[in-house]
């Protein structure tokens, strides 16, 4: 019925006068699925017995993937404002123009102006880091890791901290 089905066939409640399927797992027919089951569990703890499903499916991971930043402590903003201030916005915002269009036109001139004077560059983003990995704790690595190299190569230990 609506292409679902119950994977569970024994009774889950068994007493002395009836058994019963009460708790059901019921799944999409179009899912695969090795074995579904019942588990018998102490009578202190429930009357009913438990049930599980063991799937069958294959799991796809990206394991990491590029994106680009923006450096803005690199940027020019100063060369920015002045172009974006002597930009002919007359032409950008033409009225006879749909909307789509002059938003394809305003973002493209402010996309090239950032790809001017805002420097950038592509980083690799590993989604297996743990949660806890947080990029205040990656950046506090980074610049351990800077300050150990430049120990080594002036072979002076005050530069082992900031």
């Amino acid at each position: 019925m609506h292409n679902l089905s119950n994977t569970i066939t024994k009774p889950t409640r068994i007493t002395e006068i009836s058994s019963t399927s009460l708790d059901p797992i019921i799944i999409s027919n179009s899912i695969n699925y090795i074995t579904a089951d019942t588990l018998e569990v102490p009578i202190n703890i429930s009357d009913h017995f438990a049930t599980f499903i063991h799937l069958d499916f294959n799991t796809y991971h990206n394991k990491s993937f590029q994106r680009k930043i923006y450096l803005y402590k690199r940027a020019n903003f100063r060369q920015l404002n002045h172009d974006i201030s002597n930009i002919d916005w007359d032409e950008v915002w033409n009225v006879d123009d749909a909307i789509d269009k002059i938003t394809d036109k305003f973002t493209s001139k402010l996309d090239e102006l950032i790809e001017q004077y805002i420097p950038s560059k592509i980083i690799t983003v590993r989604s297996k880091d743990k949660p806890w990995f947080t990029p205040e704790i990656k950046k506090y690595i980074r610049i351990r890791d800077r300050l150990r190299k430049k120990a080594l190569k002036s072979k002076r230990t005050d530069h082992l901290s900031a």
